[in-house]
């Protein structure tokens, strides 16, 4: 009697629970006919969006875009380069769960393994990617899980791999842009948006270095540039940052691919960086932003016109971000110290969802959170592993969903790498006061003993620029984080 009695009062108050719960979410959260679009500008840093306080006006139709939106103002990135990471948006896992971590090593994503467009496709959505090709090449078994895929590049074939081995030209030949991706995105949607519905994946690598916008973007922040740096190459630094006084100024010496015509080959060369250099680089940068923000303004439209944004949720992101000379470094150099600094990790993440309300929200969230969270939307439910949270209790009642976003990759380089002979894993761990960057560098290839191990531990609240590594000060702080960190590796 007394069991019966127990269990009927559980089931009551289970009822009363679930009720509550249910009420507070309103019915407009669920977007079950919706469709579905995620635009992924590769390397745009989220603190060069002029909606974000940027003095320059880099994105007027995302600035529109976010006046719709809700605005993630803190979300991370799980890597520091694009196909770990956007395998990681994809799977909701991290890169040191999907395995994925090595560009010329022959590996792929392994079948077992589930994403977004997976799911989708077993719930009767028509699947499409148009992307840059590269990181997003079908070779990683990533964006053919797609039913209907296409990549782009200006010059080579993305699927020859033919540039994949020993020095990679950097150069726009590689990677496929928006000018390319979105009238295919465009035209895709002119025939394929009313029939049912469908997830569309859009992606460039307009912003990625070298950073050569077209007319009249070059000029349009910094029109009265003289130097002489060619930044029709990307610049990159490898190592530690170098600097010294050259005709009473501080230079800085990075380096630079450059090709031989006579042999149709590439080498690498040092290049001398003034101030006034570094400034004209970030002014072509933010003209890359500024002629990608008019193509994605186009393919907004498009959807308006054709009376898609009543009924599909979009999403815009960004793998990772980038170094624009801050601290004396340039570009990203794979998963090693200085790849997992802010200006790399934060990233953009907004969400238009045609029933709920724009809002602002800053609460740590990473990209692994994005495939919970739109399945959820779409009240679609799956068995499949995810490491990301559903951001559900973030938006609706700002509940804190993560105490602290992670960030790790391992960079085993080729034989014929001419920088780095030795494998790394770096990993970040961050909350929303501390930062601790970790790296080891391993002697040998199969990673059996080690060269050492370097800590970098920010005040982030404080030192938000990351120019104080207070490591050495703060070892309590730092070894309690590193506990955090290591248990997170366990679990991956």
């Amino acid at each position: 009697m007394i069991n019966k009695k127990l269990i009927l009062i559980i089931s009551l108050l289970a009822i009363v629970f679930f009720l509550t719960i249910f009420k507070t979410i309103p019915k407009e959260y669920f977007c079950e006919d919706c469709n579905l679009i995620i635009i992924s500008i590769t390397n745009l840093r989220s603190d060069h969006l002029h909606f974000n306080n940027y003095p320059r006006e880099t994105t007027p139709n995302i600035d529109k875009f976010s006046n719709e939106s809700i605005v993630f103002e803190n979300a991370f990135s799980q890597a520091s380069w694009t196909l770990p990471s956007g395998t990681s948006l994809l799977t909701s896992l991290y890169p040191l769960s999907h395995r994925l971590r090595n560009r010329d090593s022959g590996e792929f994503l392994n079948k077992s393994i589930t994403t977004i467009a997976d799911v989708l496709n077993s719930n009767g959505y028509n699947t499409a990617a148009f992307t840059g090709g590269f990181d997003y090449s079908l070779r990683y078994n990533v964006i053919n899980r797609f039913s209907e895929t296409e990549t782009f590049n200006k010059k080579l074939n993305s699927e020859s791999g033919s540039y994949f081995r020993g020095i990679i030209p950097q150069t726009t030949s590689l990677y496929g842009d928006f000018s390319q991706t979105t009238p295919a995105a465009i035209d895709w949607l002119e025939k394929n948006g009313d029939k049912k519905r469908f997830f569309l994946f859009i992606q460039g690598f307009d912003v990625h270095c070298p950073f050569t916008p077209p007319t009249p973007y070059d000029k349009i922040f910094d029109s009265n540039y003289t130097g002489s740096v060619d930044f029709s190459m990307c610049i990159f630094t490898y190592g530690e940052p170098i600097s010294e006084i050259k005709n009473g100024e501080k230079v800085w010496i990075a380096n630079q691919f450059q090709y031989d015509n006579k042999t149709s080959s590439y080498s690498v060369k040092n290049v001398t960086l003034n101030e006034n250099d570094v400034k004209h680089l970030v002014a072509l940068y933010d003209g890359e932003i500024k002629a990608t923000d008019e193509l994605i303004g186009k393919l907004l439209d498009k959807i308006d016109e054709l009376n898609l944004s009543k009924k599909t949720i979009v999403v815009l992101v960004s793998e990772h971000g980038d170094i624009l000379g801050e601290k004396g470094r340039f570009m990203r150099s794979g998963p090693i110290v200085g790849s997992f600094y802010e200006n790399v990790l934060h990233v953009p993440l907004l969400i238009r969802h045609p029933n709920l309300e724009p809002k602002k929200i800053d609460g740590l969230v990473q990209l692994i959170d994005v495939m919970p969270t739109l399945l959820d939307f779409l009240n679609i439910k799956t068995s499949t592993k995810m490491e990301g949270k559903n951001l559900l209790p973030l938006i609706l009642k700002n509940e804190t969903v993560n105490d602290y976003v992670f960030a790790g990759a391992e960079f085993t380089p080729s034989e014929d790498n001419i920088f780095f002979k030795k494998p790394t894993l770096t990993v970040a761990i961050r909350n929303n006061e501390w930062k601790l960057i970790k790296e080891i560098t391993y002697l040998t290839s199969d990673k059996s003993s080690l060269e050492k191990i370097n800590y970098e531990l920010y005040n982030i609240k404080n030192d938000h620029e990351e120019m104080k590594n207070v490591f050495d000060s703060n070892r309590k702080i730092a070894q309690t984080l590193e506990e955090s960190m290591n248990r997170q590796m366990r679990n991956s």
